[in-house]
């Protein structure tokens, strides 16, 4: 029998809390540095000493107002809340760290492709190639009124919506020809144009999107290799589609119950998809 390697993934928050909403009250639990970058250089460094592949930071956007239909059980009693950006937490850790991956959740609904593909590349050449992306399409309407919206999509329309931008980032990110980049930098550093350099200006009309120009920000290898998407699903309509464009896969349930029910069809589709790491 081949020998297995388990692989580790932190999931982090940037707020008090992780998966234990009441951890914050523990007596040992560290409050005074959570807006000092020390906490998330020591939090790399011990994470990377350990041996774990990387890490991703769960996000939303806002204040839950999930229980009454108001903020004040959180505000009041603490709970899961996000209060930096992660985007701004991991350039500081992938300064104290050499390999672990660097993840952001960062949902489709509410991020323009281009922004997603021109972050994403520029943590990913400022990492030496460890960006990684937990694809989200979001699931409640609190964040959803943070970005003028009333409420969310249907489920279906975020998922489509979705994969259209997925595919408009992957567009982004190799709409250049092999090479120029190299010859970019050269004749930056000579002062001289590079607008007669071969070049692929991306076109691109989908059903929710359209994008015309370039993102000069390219990530440091091909897409499949280096901007790994981390997709959580637990839909039926778009499993397969979702297990595609991975390169690892996570889950969580209620319950065991629940989770065991879904579970064994993730892993079949997991082992019978080319590409991911496991789940």
């Amino acid at each position: 029998m081949a020998k297995r390697q388990m692989h580790l993934m932190a999931y982090l928050k940037t707020g008090a809390t992780s998966t234990h909403p009441g951890g914050w009250r523990h007596p040992e639990a560290d409050l005074h540095d959570i807006f000092l970058p020390s906490r998330y250089e020591h939090i790399a460094r011990v994470l990377e000493s350990s041996f774990f592949d990387g890490c991703f930071y769960a996000d939303t956007q806002g204040v839950p107002d999930i229980y009454n239909n108001s903020f004040e059980a959180y505000i009041h009693h603490g709970g899961q809340l996000s209060y930096l950006d992660p985007l701004t937490i991991l350039p500081v850790m992938a300064a104290a760290t050499k390999h672990l991956g660097l993840g952001a959740t960062l949902s489709t609904t509410f991020h323009h492709p281009y922004h997603l593909a021109r972050t994403l590349a520029s943590l990913d050449l400022l990492s030496n190639g460890r960006a990684c992306w937990n694809v989200v399409t979001s699931s409640t309407n609190f964040e959803a009124r943070n970005f003028g919206m009333e409420k969310l999509p249907e489920k279906d329309v975020r998922y489509d919506i979705g994969d259209e931008v997925l595919e408009a980032c992957c567009a982004l990110w190799n709409c250049w020809e092999p090479g120029f980049f190299d010859c970019l930098l050269l004749l930056s550093l000579s002062f001289l144009s590079f607008l007669s350099l071969s070049s692929s200006e991306l076109e691109l009309e989908l059903s929710f999107l359209a994008i015309t120009g370039g993102e000069l920000a390219r990530p440091t290898d091909s897409i499949s290799a280096r901007i790994r998407p981390v997709r959580k699903n637990l839909f039926t309509k778009t499993f397969p589609v979702l297990c595609e464009d991975s390169r690892l896969s996570w889950m969580v349930g209620p319950n065991e119950r629940d989770t065991g029910q879904v579970y064994p069809r993730r892993r079949k589709a997991t082992i019978e998809t080319p590409g991911i790491s496991g789940i």
